[in-house]
């Protein structure tokens, strides 16, 4: 068994069993449009609260790999302003790549063994693991399986977290201004109510 094979089998059992719990959710969409109405009051009631409840609810999203990230990033521009949503995305989605990766690289640590024979393009992420990060975060694949992966290739967690942030910035700003397009909440809940 190759120093690879544990990070990306975990990897690929974390989004399997993200995915598999979306089959037992029953989504109603008008108690979603309440709670979305709800949610929007404590926004501008207490703003830092709900930066607090919006940042654990996305942080716990994207540590446990189920696939909500992107409609929470919508949400995102949907309640908050362009700048705030943005921000707050940027630091959550930097937050947990760093954490990700530093677990999964503390917990595979002992497996440092060199092997002759690796698939190639394990071998091109050797030798250049920063272009493969940032190709990697330019790319539609889920957050959780780069922060878990990644930590089988030798990179160091600076370098990490700095190509992690500047190749995240694009698809977090194109969300979010989606977020907003999606029009006003009233508009968004009377559409789907």
């Amino acid at each position: 068994m190759s120093q690879y094979s544990k990070p990306f089998s975990a990897t690929l059992l974390m989004l399997l069993a993200g995915y598999t719990m979306l089959l037992f959710v029953d989504i109603d969409l008008r108690q979603l449009a309440l709670a979305l109405q709800n949610f929007k009051h404590i926004c501008n009631d207490n703003p830092v609260l709900s930066y607090a409840i919006f940042s654990a609810a996305f942080c716990g999203i994207l540590l446990s790999g189920i696939p909500a990230a992107t409609i929470l990033m919508l949400l995102a521009g949907l309640l908050y302003s362009f700048w705030e949503a943005a921000l707050l995305i940027t630091a959550c989605r930097t937050g947990v790549a760093i954490s990700a990766f530093s677990l999964s690289k503390n917990i595979f640590a002992h497996q440092k063994i060199k092997y002759s024979r690796k698939p190639k393009f394990l071998r091109k992420m050797e030798a250049h693991p920063n272009i493969s990060l940032l190709l990697m975060r330019l790319a539609p694949v889920p957050d959780s399986m780069i922060n878990y992966s990644m930590s089988a290739v030798p990179v160091r967690t600076t370098n990490y977290a700095l190509i992690s942030l500047v190749g995240m910035i694009p698809a977090t700003l194109m969300l979010v201004v989606m977020g907003e397009k999606l029009g006003s909440l009233s508009n968004f809940i009377s559409y789907i109510a």
